[in-house]
């Protein structure tokens, strides 16, 4: 039989227990506080129980539910777009995660995780089994959640929301009021989805072969390489039109 060695929250003292009791609520032998036993990783697993600390001077005052944290922050910091971004790292096997500006954007329960050099900052949310990983950048006021995945060089900003089992990919953005779910995806170089585009089920969305590859990671300079390619391909489409209706100039 296994068993789970951990240490009592309330006055830390050493204990084990074997395995299939992880995340039963029992007293501590020494100080009789009520405790859940740790599973071997300290993310809350889906549909446990949460440990609850109760107060023995106050027996009127409501139970208060502690959510153990799943990770802390490295002591790294970095400057993008403007704003302080500090790395993770996780605290059941010391994996180095990616960077947020608060605890505020990722949830320390479910198996959510930023990887890599991703980023999420502002009031963005990742929440549930949700991943971001690679180089991809999530703000504003997003939210990631169910068993969605944000990679490559993509940027999620704005109130758009990616969830269930949607894919964001490539040097994708989604913007605006969007909602992407089900097991839609959006994908390749610069396919931008914003207003209040709503894509579910199966639905696709790849590159759009007008623009070209985006070298900028912000959503500011998203938005603005967008309207510097969107002004080219209308300045060169305004030039056509009157070649082919006065045609050349003879020298």
């Amino acid at each position: 039989m296994k068993y789970i060695k951990f240490i009592c929250p309330m006055c830390s003292q050493p204990l084990e227990a074997p395995g299939e009791m992880a995340g039963d609520v029992i007293n501590c032998p020494t100080c009789k506080e009520t405790i859940e036993i740790s599973f071997p990783c300290i993310a809350i697993p889906p549909n446990s129980k949460m440990m609850i600390k109760k107060d023995i001077g106050d027996r009127n005052r409501e139970p208060k539910i502690t959510v153990k944290r799943k990770y802390e922050f490295t002591g790294d910091t970095t400057e993008f777009s403007g704003t302080t971004l500090r790395r993770i790292v996780r605290l059941c096997d010391g994996e180095i995660g990616g960077w947020i500006e608060n605890e505020n954007n990722l949830s320390h329960s479910g198996g959510c995780w930023i990887f890599d050099k991703a980023k999420v900052y502002g009031n963005a949310e990742i929440s549930e089994e949700a991943q971001v990983s690679s180089e991809a950048t999530v703000s504003g006021d997003a939210k990631i959640y169910g068993n969605a995945r944000v990679t490559g060089h993509a940027t999620v900003f704005g109130n758009a929301i990616v969830f269930e089992n949607a894919v964001i990919a490539g040097e994708s953005f989604v913007s605006g009021n969007a909602k992407i779910s089900g097991s839609a995806k959006v994908s390749g170089y610069c396919t931008s989805v914003g207003g209040n585009t709503i894509l579910s089920g199966n639905e696709r969305i790849t590159s759009n072969p007008t623009l070209n590859h985006l070298s900028q990671k912000t959503p500011e300079d998203v938005m603005k390489t967008v309207a510097i390619k969107a002004m080219g391909i209308l300045t060169f489409s305004t030039a056509r039109w009157l070649k082919d209706k006065y045609g050349e100039r003879p020298r």
